[in-house]
């Protein structure tokens, strides 16, 4: 259990250690601050702070547990599209 949290303790400094540099090419310097600031409040409010409204609406849809792991494939969807847009 240790190793497992380690390697994704790993995994996560390296994904949050490049999103500083991408919000550093996306936004100009005069907007830079903003544009970070908005774009990851944004996120937050509405797939962090929502997400367990939306696990529970979809189980209650759909009557299993599972479906709840749509939410996690739509996110890493908007997040493939979002990549591809950057590039």
């Amino acid at each position: 259990m240790l190793c497992l949290q380690s390697f994704l303790t790993i995994c996560g400094g390296l994904f949050f250690g490049a999103v500083p540099a991408l919000f550093k090419m996306i936004f100009p310097t005069k907007i830079r601050y903003t544009g970070t600031a908005f774009s990851n409040t944004l996120a937050q409010a509405t797939i962090g702070s929502l997400s367990p409204f939306y696990a529970t609406f979809i189980v209650s849809v759909f009557g299993a547990d599972y479906y709840a792991g749509i939410i996690i494939l739509i996110a890493a969807i908007c997040g493939l599209i979002g990549i591809r847009i950057c590039k």
